[in-house]
């Protein structure tokens, strides 16, 4: 039994993104992704580089980005993913943080914040450093003491050499490390939502985290170096960053809100471009509005629109290794070889062969009614296509005398449950979409 692709499905059942395996169901994609595995390949030296990522709804945006991510792990990197919505606003650059802290995932930790093994691996590797140094033995009770006032000293002075870095930074950290020694459960978590952007903690409770007042947005900022010094020093390759939905921007009525979260994007930019976060691929996402709107969009922020604005040749092409990248439209002959993929995950994962019973011909007059069922727009019907192919699959395996036919046959039940809400069923397309 395959469990990576026992997981795929049990994922595609619920109609979610599988959280492992995506390159098994990637379609079409190819291109985009050996720029991107460039990239990392390119970070992993110490560098750093930033994409915007634009795809119209329903365009796999957020599958693209998750499939990056896998092939990041498979890299050693670390991840974060933020989306930005009214709780998250990219104005306030500091709550991004936080909430990038929050969401830190690691290669062998993928599905829960990873923050804190991160703190203990880069902890146990400093005090490894600091034991070697000065001829101390882990293992020895007495000299336990002394090993971690040596460490104290050795947190600040590593963390202090970090470029720009907040001194409020190393001081939680210190933090940290004394409350795990004392076995101070509740200043350690205190120590951890800080840093993960907390900010109901009494002022008392502040004061013995040693912070004070809120962050700057260029400290905010840094504390990103912060993060990557962290990862670095403890084994990792670096960071994927996503900062994900960043449309909702558009959608704020007051303009200096607008302006301060394109502005944040912006100093974000020019500080990968100098080279401050060594080890930092951010992926910054968004619908073809967001970057063509002259009034909501990029466009009204000339200095931000100026550093990304995309290129083409004389006929129309466009590089893929500009910091805009535009994903192409899910077309009808992509959803088919998904679907197909879907059958064959299917089969490996309960050991029989579905291609006997479910033929190409029966997977293509499903997604004929998929997309029929969502008034044509091939890109709006993958996931209910999927889940709907998955259930098919399900339902031969279990009942060894139904066809592929049979089940094809009650065109009424299949077409309201591949439809849109509101939309309404029509007959199966007699020919092959053209593509988007």
């Amino acid at each position: 039994m395959d469990e990576t692709a026992r997981d795929i499905i049990a994922a595609l059942r619920l109609g979610t993104v599988p959280a492992v395996g995506l390159s098994q169901l990637a379609a079409g994609r190819g291109r985009e992704l050996a720029e991107l595995d460039e990239q990392l390949d390119y970070v992993a030296q110490g560098k750093s580089c930033i994409k915007f990522v634009c795809g119209d709804f329903g365009s796999g945006k957020s599958f693209f980005c998750e499939l990056v991510l896998e092939r990041a792990y498979e890299r050693n990197f670390a991840a974060s993913e933020v989306v930005v919505s009214p709780d998250v606003p990219l104005s306030k650059l500091a709550v991004v943080i936080g909430k990038t802290f929050a969401a830190v995932r690691l290669p062998e930790k993928r599905t829960a914040c990873a923050l804190s093994d991160l703190l203990e691996k880069w902890l146990q590797n400093l005090l490894r450093k600091v034991a070697a140094l000065e001829g101390l033995k882990l293992s020895d009770a007495k000299s336990f003491a002394q090993l971690n006032k040596l460490a104290l000293v050795k947190v600040e002075e590593e963390l202090s050499a970090v470029h720009g870095l907040d001194a409020t930074f190393a001081n939680v950290v210190k933090v940290y490390l004394q409350a795990r020694v004392r076995r101070d459960s509740v200043l350690a978590s205190d120590a951890l939502g800080w840093l993960k952007g907390a900010s109901n903690l009494p002022a008392a409770r502040k004061h013995q985290l040693g912070v004070k007042g809120e962050l700057s947005p260029l400290a905010a900022r840094n504390f990103i170096n912060g993060l990557l010094h962290l990862l670095r020093n403890s084994g990792y390759a670096g960071l994927v960053w996503v900062i994900d939905e960043v449309e909702t921007v558009q959608r704020l009525p007051n303009v200096h809100q607008r302006e301060n979260s394109y502005k944040s994007l912006r100093e974000l930019v020019d500080q990968v471009a100098k080279a401050d976060f060594p080890g930092l691929m951010l992926l910054v996402t968004g619908t073809p509005r967001l970057f063509e709107d002259a009034r909501y969009g990029i466009p009204s922020y000339e200095p931000l629109q100026h550093r990304i604005e995309e290129m083409k040749s004389p006929s129309g092409q466009r590089a893929l290794s500009q910091p805009l990248l535009r994903l192409s439209g899910f077309d009808f002959d992509r959803l088919l070889e998904v679907g197909k993929k879907a059958r064959e995950i299917h089969g490996r994962a309960f050991s029989w062969r579905p291609d006997e019973r479910l033929c190409d011909g029966d997977v293509k007059r499903l997604a004929e009614m998929a997309v029929n069922g969502f008034g044509g727009h091939v890109e709006r019907t993958p996931r209910r296509f999927l889940k709907e192919t998955v259930h098919f699959c399900d339902v031969l395996l279990e009942h060894p005398t139904l066809t592929a036919e049979e089940y094809l046959a009650d065109e009424a039940t299949l077409g309201a449950r591949l439809s849109s809400p509101g939309s309404r069923y029509t007959v199966p397309m007699d020919s092959t979409p053209s593509s988007a």
